[in-house]
């Protein structure tokens, strides 16, 4: 989906379908709506066997059907977070005020399936839709207001996406610095069951179950990627310890952008050693441990 277009007006100018010169690829506009959006890299967000494509508005919760262009409001109203199409029933699951809800996009009703801790958030949901994984931070962070709110586009600039900001890099080493503990927690979707998996003051991010096994859980330590180790495996069994995915070996390496293959055997990262000069697309088998 073509979106972050920072005037409508830019948008409108537009064909919504051209043929790129360099590559030949034809390029489509999804999405119509200004404001609208495809969920990040590492959220699953197709339903009906593939063909649907999930997008989120100012207004709602779309589908667009890929090879029409079709696009179908399945919610109306705001929600603080989208996490994910579940791979088992297609539902899309959201999270309000603290809760967590499935909603079934054919008959667009949806139920109530978790409750969050108190300060807890939901982030991921597994393979056969038995369980939310999610964070929670205890303690106040000076740096959480420039995380949540980075500051405003300027009126007739390119926006890049709220993930670039002037204040981004600044605000990352200040979270980092003031080890506030967190907690990474599991709740049972079918009995309500709640169990935490980790304690510890590094800074948890971007957890993602396996798209298949479903009790194995990725996570990431967050903050600039060269004073970490960032890629981490731990199961959902609240018995297991944390596993690091990879090793940095040099001054200034980073491994970064890391997601699941969707058979579920590999973990992919972005490896740059060092940073900025030599990029890698580097992978680890959660099987066999063969890395590439």
């Amino acid at each position: 989906a073509l979106a972050g277009f920072a005037l409508s007006a830019r948008a409108q100018e537009l064909p919504r379908s051209w043929i790129d010169p360099d590559t030949g690829h034809r390029i489509v506009q999804l999405s119509t709506d200004p404001g609208s959006a495809c969920l990040y890299f590492t959220q699953y967000a197709y339903t009906a066997g593939g063909t649907k494509l999930l997008m989120t508005t100012p207004q709602g919760i779309d589908l667009v059907t890929l090879n029409t262009g079709a696009i179908e409001r399945v919610y109306q109203g705001r929600s603080e977070r989208v996490l994910q199409t579940g791979r088992k029933t297609g539902a899309i699951f959201y999270a309000k005020d603290g809760l967590l809800y499935a909603l079934d996009p054919v008959t667009r009703q949806s139920r109530q399936v978790a409750k969050a801790p108190p300060g807890g958030s939901f982030l991921s949901v597994n393979s056969d839709e038995t369980l939310a994984a999610g964070t929670l931070t205890e303690g106040s962070s000076n740096s959480r207001s420039a995380a949540a709110a980075p500051a405003p586009i300027p009126a007739g600039a390119v926006q890049k996406g709220r993930d670039n900001y002037p204040d981004k890099h600044d605000m990352m080493d200040r979270r980092l610095a003031e080890h506030l503990p967190m907690t990474l927690f599991t709740v049972n979707l079918q009995t309500g069951e709640y169990k935490e998996l980790l304690h510890t003051t590094d800074w948890l991010g971007h957890v993602q179950f396996s798209p298949t096994a479903p009790l194995q859980l990725m996570y990431c330590h967050e903050g600039r990627q060269w004073k970490l180790d960032r890629v981490w495996l731990i199961q959902a069994d609240g018995r297991s310890s944390p596993m690091l995915v990879h090793q940095r070996t040099m001054k200034m390496e980073i491994a970064v952008h890391e997601y699941w293959s969707n058979d579920g055997q590999w973990i992919w990262y972005d490896l740059q050693t060092p940073l900025a000069e030599d990029f890698w697309v580097a992978g680890y088998n959660v099987t066999t441990g063969k890395r590439i």
